[in-house]
């Protein structure tokens, strides 16, 4: 039994992932694929290729396959573009999108050196490779890191008569430089890419801001910024958030209110992260009033995933803050618009606040308002509960009779009964209850000293 024990969970684990693996992939080819031998792989191709249920997708039936099949196993990904290429070459296909489909699958799945057999295939088939070919073996050098060969291919370009680089071919060093943040040789592309009479477009700009910003050269990035608006280019949605990030860390309140109204009117939406960015930015230089404004600013969006979590970043911020009027407004703003917490540790914040405030009379109305509104709610309130205890006491109230009125109060409103004998807490507080089929009152009313550090 002990040995079952040891290895059940890695069995369950193992079980849960074929589900997840047969789900996303489905019950068709792709699922045969993969239970298939790798051995087996091009010659169940082969006979699915002329079966009639594939004639509607035509020559491009395998391209999904390699999709699907890429993430659970790109060992047979690989061996569907291998059967692929020997298609493409037995059938004397002289067209070059298919090639070109070949060389971005390969990046996609690192093997560089698939990549290049698919290259020089081209060239022994007669065919000279064009600047979309090259451009792809470009990226997919720079995406498995090898800057050397990507290098080499832009060199033969250069001197080559109709593969010549393009903007593209420029874009795809400067996003390795973006990448790691080098500020000298997103530039040094940039400027040949300028010299060699390419004029920068959307992604080009998108590159350098966003890498200007990861290197914190704001200056730069500005700069480029300014650059694109001149050149009346209007900018995506990735370009003002990083502008808005670089705002931020530059302290710079003005500028960000002017990004956040452009955000916004373009009908986009700020990641999480960056809302908690601009909140720390404007409790930082004593801007707290304006919060509310921004709320406002905010509240036309219709990302549905963003916006609780905007509420949630201001209500923590005014909850660690202790202001509780502040906090109780937002909250209810956010209940009204139909929302609700979404973690258990924002709600433990509220709480925490409430206790340092020792406002019990306001934190049973919370309580009480928060389990009126659980169902739509994706907390694990037995979880929140328990939190609950143990920030009472952790904070040490007035008097055992004190905590014990509030233990008993709290208690009753709990909808189940507990569900565990032993409860871990941070820190190693832990809670032992007596018994499992004892309701929350009864274990809690039964002996407030099982609560020990």
């Amino acid at each position: 039994m002990a040995v079952v024990a040891r290895f059940l969970p890695f069995t369950i684990k193992g079980f849960r992932r074929q589900i997840q693996t047969a789900v996303a992939v489905g019950d068709g080819l792709a699922a045969r694929l993969l239970r298939e031998r790798d051995s087996s792989i091009k010659a169940v191709l082969d006979s699915e290729c002329s079966a009639p249920h594939h004639e509607g997708e035509g020559e491009y039936f395998w391209d999904s396959l390699v999709v699907r099949l890429g993430e659970f196993s790109p060992r047979k990904a690989q061996l569907i573009l291998e059967w692929k290429l020997e298609k493409l070459l037995s059938e004397d296909v002289r067209t070059y999108d298919q090639y070109l489909r070949l060389i971005l699958h390969s990046s996609k799945l690192n093997n560089l050196s698939f990549a290049m057999k698919v290259f020089t295939s081209i060239e022994g088939h007669g065919l000279s490779p064009n600047t979309e070919i090259f451009n792809a073996l470009v990226s997919t050098s720079l995406s498995v890191g090898n800057f050397v060969t990507a290098l080499s291919l832009f060199e033969i370009m250069q001197w080559s008569d109709n593969a010549k680089p393009d903007l593209a071919t420029y874009n795809y060093f400067i996003s390795m430089y973006s990448r790691q943040g080098d500020d000298r040789g997103m530039k040094g592309w940039y400027s040949a890419a300028k010299q060699s009479g390419f004029l920068p477009n959307i992604q080009t700009y998108e590159l350098l801001i966003v890498g200007h910003v990861r290197s914190e050269n704001f200056k730069d990035a500005d700069m480029f910024y300014q650059e694109l608006l001149r050149s009346k280019i209007s900018p995506n949605s990735q370009i003002l958030n990083a502008m808005l990030e670089g705002s931020c860390r530059e302290k710079d309140a003005w500028r960000v209110r002017e990004l956040i109204e452009y955000i916004m009117k373009e009908g986009w939406s700020l990641s999480k992260p960056l809302v908690e960015m601009v909140i720390q930015l404007h409790l930082e230089q004593g801007l707290a009033e304006d919060l509310i404004e921004f709320l406002d600013l905010l509240k036309p969006t219709t990302d549905s995933i963003s916006q609780p979590s905007v509420y949630s970043s201001f209500i923590r911020f005014y909850a660690v803050l202790d202001k509780l009027d502040d906090m109780e407004c937002l909250i209810g703003r956010m209940l009204n618009d139909g929302m609700m917490f979404t973690n258990k540790e924002d709600v433990e914040v509220v709480i925490c606040s409430y206790f340092r405030k020792k406002a019990f009379e306001k934190l049973d109305l919370f309580l009480g308002r928060m389990q009126e509104n659980g169902r739509g709610c994706h907390l694990h309130w037995q979880r929140v509960r328990f939190s609950f205890l143990f920030f009472l006491v952790l904070l040490s109230l007035d008097s055992p009779l004190t905590m014990s009125q509030r233990l008993s109060t709290f208690a009753r409103g709990a909808r189940k009964s507990i569900e565990s004998s032993e409860l871990e807490f941070p820190n190693g507080v832990e809670l032992r209850l007596p018994a499992l089929s004892m309701s929350a009152s009864e274990a809690l009313d039964a002996d407030l000293d099982l609560v020990r550090f």
